[in-house]
């Protein structure tokens, strides 16, 4: 009898055993379950990584890129003149400059430049460009003004540092330099062989008109891409973008019209 009970608790005592591990299994399966589901859920979406459409000129079109160490452009529109910036003759009595309705000393007055020594002209202002000349090169921008067109001064105070001739009535009186405002009726006409001499400046030029460029070239075509050491376009629509660099100029511009390239 004792060993009929003995046997029967050690059954009881694997029984319980078994269902104890067979919950504690199933309870770990659970929570596999529950981690993985969780882990599903929040896993972070897939980025799908696209890349941009290839931009391809159109027909007729020339992309240029590179770095130039000068360019021209021709009635280029959308620049700005602006302070400081020096004219400059080719010579001797070869160009003037006449500022139109300045104040000075709170008189209207004519402020007329003949040229001869370089005029300096600081302020905080520049001059409306409409369209103009322009040669950039490693001596910075140059605007050729000298076409005779009546141009905006914007508003502001200005010094212009070289002889000049002042006038409001009766004979003009000479000045070795002269401060003066311009408010919205104050124009400069340059005439002559005139040059605007500025530092070099990231500026957008559009056309019609001549542009060239000279440099380290990249010209890529519908056909595809070839370098050069020179493009001109004689005449047609452009834009051109120059940004400055220790070099010279990082060119970026998109021709259209018969070219010549070198």
């Amino acid at each position: 009898m004792p060993d009929t009970r003995r046997r029967s608790l050690w059954v009881l005592t694997r029984v319980v055993a078994f269902v104890v591990a067979l919950v504690v299994v199933c309870g770990a399966a659970v929570v596999g379950v529950v981690a993985f589901t969780r882990s599903r859920s929040q896993a972070p979406p897939t980025t799908l990584v696209t890349q941009p459409p290839k931009v391809v000129p159109a027909a007729g079109q020339v992309f240029v890129t590179g770095s130039v160490s000068r360019v021209e452009l021709d009635d280029a529109q959308g620049g700005r003149l602006v302070t400081p910036f020096t004219l400059v003759t080719a010579g001797p009595a070869t160009g003037a400059a006449t500022i139109e309705d300045a104040l000075v000393a709170g008189k209207r007055t004519t402020i007329v430049w003949n040229g001869g020594s370089p005029l300096p002209l600081v302020g905080d202002g520049g001059v409306e460009l409409d369209s103009a000349d322009l040669v950039a090169d490693d001596d910075g921008f140059r605007w050729l003004l000298g076409d005779g067109t009546v141009r905006a001064l914007q508003p502001g105070r200005y010094r212009a540092s070289a002889p000049v001739a002042l006038g409001s009535t009766g004979l003009a009186q000479p000045a070795d330099s002269v401060s003066f405002d311009a408010d919205s009726t104050t124009s400069i006409v340059i005439q002559g062989e005139v040059t605007a001499k500025t530092p070099a400046q990231d500026q957008r030029f559009t056309g019609p008109g001549r542009a060239q460029a000279t440099g380290a070239l990249k010209i890529t075509t519908a056909e595809g891409s070839q370098d050069a050491n020179l493009i001109e376009l004689s005449d047609g629509p452009y834009e051109v973008s120059l940004r400055e660099s220790g070099s010279g100029y990082e060119l970026d511009a998109v021709l259209q019209g018969p070219l010549q390239v070198e």
